[in-house]
């Protein structure tokens, strides 16, 4: 009986395909297949058979994934620009501040694209940005910083110029004894037109001052002596014709013993004279105290009561007719502790 068979199995060594003779006496090893190869073939692929010819195809691992189709990041549909910390949009020449940019999703997330987006400036004149959105002052003007993503665009509008006139106080601040003191001032104007004059905030420290030129300067003021029973503080406020503003602040101590306050602290008369009296209210209530009434070569001020006294006391006085030329003058009566170790209290009459 001949044998005719046809064996195809890729992967399997090749098995060449073999024309074997048609009668079935013709069994010489260069007809047949070793059995050996025969085994190989049918074990390896399954593409052996001896009814029918078949072909099998055996495919090695491959680099791509079995899902190659990769997810791209969906496009923002905005994007918000801003200044970090909520700075405003404004810069010097060479000053630099960090923009950064927030996009805006279909399904209502929000994502920092700072660093992937695109940033471009209108006047890179005026300013520039960097890869990141580091945006610098350069010359005077606008410019508008944009950030991209695909085709979507955000911006914020930038300013570049002065910020106006800009003080600095040195020192910052000053430490009185209870005793006062005298303090000076330097104030260091940004440009020589800055214009600014001084006035105090507190009313036991009636403070002004007008320099009545532009740029830096100084000035000086007196603290006066502190009878009250508690610290006090003040601020000499520098303010800049274009409403900038900035503060040198001074605190005084307290007295150490005894305090003596005179209420009310001033009495106004006119040239013609009159009658007054005023409360002497000590902290602590054994406090002693004398009165004591500067002398002049023509005394208007007579006490008429409260010499002295421990702890409150009221003290009445009367002011004598004075010459015309006696008006805008102001005479003082003091409120004297024993032990000289405490400010005096004083009461000040004012002649109109």
């Amino acid at each position: 009986m001949a044998l005719s068979q046809q064996i195809v199995a890729k992967g399997c060594g090749n098995v060449a395909t073999e024309g074997v003779g048609e009668k079935s006496d013709d069994l010489s090893p260069k007809a047949l297949p070793s059995l050996g190869t025969l085994i190989a073939c049918v074990l390896l692929a399954g593409a052996c058979s001896s009814s029918s010819p078949r072909s099998t195809t055996v495919t090695g691992p491959s680099s791509v994934s079995s899902n190659p189709s990769s997810s791209t990041a969906p496009a923002p549909t905005s994007i918000q620009v801003g200044v970090l910390g909520n700075a405003p949009p404004t810069l010097e020449p060479g000053q630099s501040k960090q923009f950064w940019a927030l996009g805006s999703y279909a399904d209502g997330t929000t994502s920092d694209l700072t660093n992937t987006a695109t940033w471009r400036t209108s006047n890179p004149v005026v300013a520039t940005v960097s890869a990141g959105g580091m945006v610098t002052g350069g010359g005077l003007g606008h410019a508008d910083i944009t950030a991209s993503v695909s085709s979507v665009t955000g911006g914020l509008g930038l300013d570049v110029g002065s910020l106006g006139c800009r003080y600095v106080v040195d020192p910052p601040r000053l430490v009185f004894s209870e005793f006062g003191g005298s303090g000076s001032v330097q104030v260091n104007a940004s440009a020589s037109d800055c214009r600014w004059i001084v006035k105090s905030d507190a009313s036991w420290l009636p403070f002004s001052y007008d320099p009545h030129v532009s740029g830096s300067g100084s000035f000086g003021y007196q603290v006066p002596s502190n009878s009250t029973p508690s610290t006090r503080t003040a601020n000499l406020v520098v303010l800049g014709t274009d409403g900038a503003t900035t503060v040198h602040s001074l605190e005084q101590a307290r007295p150490i013993t005894c305090s003596y306050v005179a209420i009310p602290d001033h009495s106004y008369f006119t040239v013609s004279g009159g009658s007054g009296s005023f409360q002497v209210v000590t902290t602590p209530a054994d406090c002693r105290w004398n009165l004591n009434v500067p002398t002049y070569s023509y005394g208007p001020i007579h006490i008429t009561g409260g010499f002295s006294g421990t702890g409150n006391g009221v003290v009445t006085f009367t002011v004598s007719a004075l010459p015309s030329y006696y008006s805008g003058q102001y005479f003082e009566i003091l409120v004297v502790g024993l032990s000289g170790q405490n400010p005096s209290g004083i009461h000040t009459v004012n002649i109109r």
